[in-house]
């Protein structure tokens, strides 16, 4: 078999990183990137997706203490 070789572009253009600010954008942005699938159309309810870590019953990795929404200081 052949290798075969591309000369596209890898990254996408336009990539922007954010940083999460406290435990209310965490909570935003998880539930953000959660419903992706379901905003693109391939299923009804993040469960649903087969990759998604809305699948999960429990948390593999919890976020942060000081971005859980009921932190204490």
């Amino acid at each position: 078999m052949e290798p075969r070789h591309f000369n596209g572009e890898i990254w996408q253009k336009g990539y922007n990183e954010q940083r999460i600010k406290d435990a209310h954008d965490y909570t935003e942005k998880a539930a953000y990137i959660q419903m992706n699938p379901v905003k693109a159309g391939y299923v009804d309810h993040p469960e649903q997706f087969p990759y998604s870590s809305a699948r999960l019953k429990t948390e593999i990795d919890p976020p942060p203490v000081h971005f859980r929404i009921n932190a204490r200081p």
